[in-house]
Order: C-alpha cells, then structure tokens, then sequence
C-alpha cells in the first residue's frame, strides 16, 4: 500500500486536501466524511483501505469545505491566494458539489476504470444530493454509511423549541448577524452559525434526503439515481430519530420501484462503527467486487 497526500481546488477557487491509499489498482472508491470531519480521523479508514487495495481498489479520502466546525482555507480569486473561515459551522450544504466534482475530477486524471463514492453520515447526504443534481455519468456506484436523518433527530430532540430557535436563526440572518453562533445544546452542532442552521432546518433545507421521521417519505433523491446504491447502518445510537431496522426496511422497499438498491446492517455497530470496521470494510468491499466481476 503507497500514500500519497495531495492538494486540489475547486471550481469556486477553493484549495483541499486529501489522501490516495493505492495499490496501483484500475477502479477507485472515494470517500467523503461526515459532518465536521476529516480525511484521516475515522477508524474505519483504515481497515477500509487495507480491504479494498487487496480487492483491486485504490481509496481516496479528502477534506472538504466542512471539515472541523471552524477551519481556515486558502481561497484562490483571480489566482490570488487569501485566507477565508468555512468548517461545518459555516458551510453551505449545496457548495458540496464543487467539494466532491473536483474530487471526482482529480480521480478521473488518474485514469481509473471505475469510481464509486462513499459517504458518511452528512458525507452520505453530500454524495445522494451530488448524484441526483449533477447526474455524474462517471459515478459507477454510491456507498451510503449511516445517512443521517438530522431534521427528524432535531425535531425530536428539540420538540416545541424546534421553531423557536428557527425564529432566533432566522431573526439574526435578518439583521445581519448570519455569521453569529447559535446557542449552545443543539443536538449535533455544537457550534453553528445562524445562516448554516437555516438553511440546515429551515423550509428551504436541501439535507432532508433521509427523512424517515416523515410518514409516506419516498426519497427521491435515490429514486431518481442512475447508478447501484449501496446503504449500510449500525443497528445501535443510529442516526435516525425511530428504528433503524424500519428505516433499512423503507430504503429495502424502493428496490420494488426499480432502484438497484442493497441494503445492510452491522450488528451492535454504533454510527462510528467502533469495534466494528473489519465487519463494515467487508460488506464495502464485497458489494464494489460484486458490481465489477
């Protein structure tokens, strides 16, 4: 196995960071990581690059615009190099797309057969709303880890104080103070700006990809997709606000409306996958060796 670090931009100017583990191998699987993340933290990365470079697999893994809740980025505008704060608390969800087409773009110079993508978590929501926006015809499969249904936990979690805090975001986005930082005790953000929990919770959110708290739900995002989907959960502290075993058991059901759908779970796995990566790195491999021989 060979590491090689890189730095890449972006479209809108925007320089990141990431990591090839290769093995020479002719097909690649990228990586995209969950919510104030980052390319080398999860555990399971690297059970999952050792499965996948003995399998025909190259992985590369890479920062995007979300990592950490508060980051500093060189930002190019007219090839002049000056310095901008993004990270999760900052992040614009839809700016992914430039995040993961540069990725793939990168990929793609290498000259590999085939790419997958995967995503964890808020990188699961990232890599569904990539795919059903752009329609990449270079993407050969999607690999959802644990996609989270962040509205419905938030939803849960905050019950009548839900549009409450909806009305603080919105009145300080109003009166100038987009940037300014949530109250504290927000579920999964510890620290949000008042525009990101907007457009995170508010009517016009994009990241309800997912939203198994909402009876008749038909995600169409994944109906809509052009390549194989592969989705895997833990079965303990998911990310979803019911069950996990019925939300499995609703993205089961699209494949009866045509979606080339697979979906696993990992048992005792927690959303981290902790104690439990030899097993995910499996069920990963397996699937993407099945879609090529």
């Amino acid at each position: 196995m060979k590491n090689e670090f890189v730095r890449f931009l972006t479209q809108d100017g925007l320089e990141l960071q990431g990591l090839f583990w290769s093995s020479n191998s002719k097909n690649a699987v990228v990586y995209v990581h969950c919510l104030a993340g980052n390319f080398y933290d999860s555990h399971f990365l690297d059970y999952l690059a050792s499965e996948l470079n003995k399998n025909g697999f190259d992985l590369f893994t890479f920062n995007n615009r979300g990592h950490d809740y508060i980051s500093d980025f060189t930002k190019y505008e007219n090839e002049c190099p000056i310095n901008v704060q993004i990270g999760a608390a900052h992040e614009v969800f839809e700016d992914c797309v430039f995040d993961i087409r540069a990725a793939i773009d990168l990929v793609e110079k290498r000259h590999y057969s085939k790419i997958y993508v995967a995503g964890h978590s808020t990188g699961a929501l990232k890599i569904t709303f990539y795919s059903s926006s752009t329609h990449d015809q270079r993407l050969n499969g999607l690999i959802l880890l644990s996609p989270s249904d962040d509205i419905g936990i938030q939803r849960k979690n905050l019950g009548e104080k839900y549009d409450s805090i909806l009305k603080i975001a919105k009145n300080l986005t109003q009166n100038g103070k987009s940037r300014e930082l949530m109250p504290s005790g927000l579920f999964n953000y510890p620290i949000i700006d008042a525009r990101t929990y907007l457009a995170t919770f508010g009517s016009d959110s994009k990241i309800g990809l997912f939203k198994f708290h909402l009876e008749g739900f038909d995600f169409p995002e994944l109906r809509n997709a052009n390549c194989p989907i592969l989705v895997i959960f833990g079965t303990e502290r998911e990310a979803v606000a019911g069950d996990v075993r019925k939300a499995a058991g609703l993205l089961r059901k699209l494949s009866s409306r045509g979606v080339q759908i697979t979906v696993d779970l990992v048992e005792d796995a927690p959303h981290n996958y902790l104690n439990h990566e030899k097993e995910l790195a499996g069920i990963l491999t397996g699937w993407v060796k099945r879609q090529i021989y």
